[in-house]
C-alpha cells in the first residue's frame, strides 16, 4: 500500500506532469522499479537456473528411483512410510504417468516435501517481452474467451 500512496501523492503527480524525454521517463521509471520489494517470479526463476543440469533432464521416474537408492530404500520401505502400496511406488519407477498428490506422498515417504521450479534461462522481464511481443504477432490471443461479469 506503501508504493500505491508513493505513486498518488501530489509531489510524483506534480513531477509525472512536467513533460519528461522518455530517457528521463526511463529513468525514473527505473529509479522507482528499484524501490519495490523483489519479484517472487524473478527470484523463482533464478533458483531454477541454478539445479544442475543432470537433475533437469531426469524424468519423474528416474528422480523417485535415484532418491529411493540415495536413501537406501527398498520400494516396500518407501511405500510403507508414504502410505502407498509398493506396487505403485514400482509403477512411478517404471515411468507411469502419476497425480501430483501421489507425487507429494512419495516425496513425504522420504521426509521432504516437493517443489516445482521453472527453469528457464530467460528473466522475468524477458519472459513478459517474449509473450507480449508473441501476442502483437498474433500467436497467442489477448482476448478472453468469456467476457467477466
Amino acid at each position: 500500500m506503501e508504493f500505491f500512496g508513493e505513486l498518488f501523492s501530489p509531489s510524483f503527480v506534480y513531477i509525472s506532469m512536467g513533460r519528461p524525454t522518455d530517457a528521463e521517463a526511463l529513468v525514473r521509471l527505473k529509479e522507482l522499479l528499484k524501490s519495490l520489494p523483489p519479484d517472487v517470479i524473478e527470484q523463482v526463476l533464478k533458483v531454477g537456473r541454478t539445479v544442475p543440469e543432470d537433475w533437469v533432464k531426469l524424468s519423474t521416474a528416474g528422480m523417485v528411483k535415484r532418491l529411493r537408492r540415495r536413501f537406501d530404500m527398498t520400494q516396500r520401505q518407501l511405500g510403507g512410510l508414504s502410505g502407498l502400496p509398493h506396487s505403485k511406488v514400482a509403477k512411478v519407477e517404471k515411468g507411469q504417468d502419476v497425480r501430483m498428490s501421489t507425487l507429494r506422498q512419495l516425496f513425504a515417504g522420504f521426509g521432504c516435501g516437493l517443489l516445482i521450479l521453472p527453469v528457464c534461462c530467460l528473466d522475468a522481464e524477458d519472459l513478459w517481452r517474449r509473450t507480449d511481443l508473441m501476442a502483437e504477432k498474433g500467436y497467442v490471443p489477448r482476448h478472453r474467451r468469456y467476457p467477466r461479469k
